[in-house]
C-alpha cells in the first residue's frame, strides 16, 4: 500500500510538470526537432546536476542495457519532435488530447512486451477512444491543419506508449533519474544534426522558455514518472496521469487565451472518460 501511495503522489506532481509542455511548446518559436534538442541537451545537463548533488556520483553501469537504451532515446526524440509539430500547426488542446490516447494505445500493445492478454475492457475504452477522436477531427482531409495535428498527435501518442513500455523494464534495474539522463543523451545525438540543418533564430525569451522545458517539464516531470514506474504497472501509471491534459488546456486558456470548441470539448470528454473507466475497473473487478 505505501509504494502504491508513493506511485500515485508521483505520477501526480509528474503531471503538473509534464503538462507544461503543450504551452511551452507553442510559445518556442523554433524548429520541432531544434527544440526538442535543446530541451533532451538541457535535461541531460540539469539531471547529471542533479544526480552528482543527490548521489554524490554518476558511477553506475548500464552497457549490459545499451540496446535498449538507444531505442528509448530514439522513441523519445520521434515522440517529442512530432509532438512539437503538432503544437505548432494545430493548438495546445488538440495536441495534448491526441497525445493523451497513449494510456489506452499502451494497453493495447502491453501484452505484447509481457505476454499477458489484452481484456475486453481494453477494447471498450479504445472504441470512446476512437470515438472521441472522430468527434475531435474538423474534417477528414489532411490539408486541414487541426486533422493533421490529430494524425501527428496520435503517432507522437504511439512512440510515447512504445518508449514507456521499453522503460518500464529499464526502471526495475536503474533509477528514474538514470534510466532518463540515457535516454536524453542518445536523444540528443539522434537530434544534434538539425542545429544545422534548419534555420533559427534563439533570443532571450526563447532561452528562458527552453530552460523551464529542460529543468522543470522535462529533468523534474519525466523522472517523477520513470521513478512512478517501479511502485505501478505501465497501464496504471499512464491511466493515474489523466490531469496532464486538463492542466496542460487550463494553462493555455489562461496564458495565451486558447479557444476551447465544442467538438474538442466533446471529443476530450470522451477520450478522457475512456482513462477513467480503465483507471477504476481493476477496483471494481476486485470487488
Amino acid at each position: 500500500m505505501k509504494n502504491t501511495t508513493s506511485g500515485l503522489l508521483l505520477v501526480n506532481l509528474a503531471s503538473l510538470f509534464i503538462s507544461s509542455s503543450g504551452i511551452l511548446g507553442k510559445l518556442i518559436d523554433l524548429p520541432p526537432v531544434v527544440t526538442s534538442f535543446f530541451r533532451s541537451i538541457l535535461g541531460v545537463l540539469f539531471l547529471s546536476l542533479l544526480i552528482l548533488t543527490i548521489k554524490g556520483s554518476m558511477n553506475f553501469t548500464w552497457r549490459r542495457d545499451q540496446k535498449s537504451f538507444i531505442i528509448s532515446g530514439i522513441l523519445l526524440a520521434l515522440h517529442w519532435s512530432t509532438y512539437f509539430y503538432a503544437l505548432q500547426i494545430s493548438n495546445v488542446s488538440i495536441a495534448i488530447i491526441s497525445l493523451f490516447t497513449y494510456p489506452i494505445i499502451t494497453t493495447l500493445i502491453e501484452p505484447l512486451f509481457f505476454q499477458t492478454r489484452v481484456e475486453k475492457i481494453n477494447l471498450l475504452t479504445s472504441m470512446l477512444v476512437l470515438v472521441g477522436i472522430v468527434i475531435l477531427v474538423p474534417e477528414f482531409s489532411l490539408r486541414n491543419d487541426y486533422t493533421l495535428g490529430i494524425v501527428v498527435g496520435l503517432l507522437s501518442a504511439l512512440l510515447y506508449a512504445l518508449r514507456n513500455l521499453v522503460s518500464k523494464k529499464l526502471v526495475t534495474t536503474y533509477s528514474g533519474d538514470q534510466t532518463l539522463v540515457i535516454q536524453l543523451f542518445f536523444a540528443a545525438i539522434l537530434l544534434s544534426p538539425s542545429l544545422f540543418i534548419y534555420s533559427y533564430e534563439i533570443d532571450l525569451e526563447t532561452i528562458a522558455l527552453l530552460l523551464v522545458l529542460g529543468l522543470i517539464t522535462t529533468a523534474f516531470g519525466h523522472t517523477l514518472f520513470l521513478m512512478a514506474l517501479r511502485h505501478l504497472t505501465t497501464s496504471s501509471a499512464s491511466v493515474l496521469a489523466s490531469l496532464q491534459p486538463v492542466y496542460a488546456i487550463l494553462l493555455a486558456v489562461i496564458l495565451i487565451g486558447e479557444q476551447l470548441q465544442m467538438n474538442v470539448i466533446l471529443g476530450g470528454i470522451l477520450i478522457l472518460l475512456a482513462v477513467i473507466i480503465q483507471n477504476l475497473w481493476p477496483k471494481f473487478k476486485a470487488k
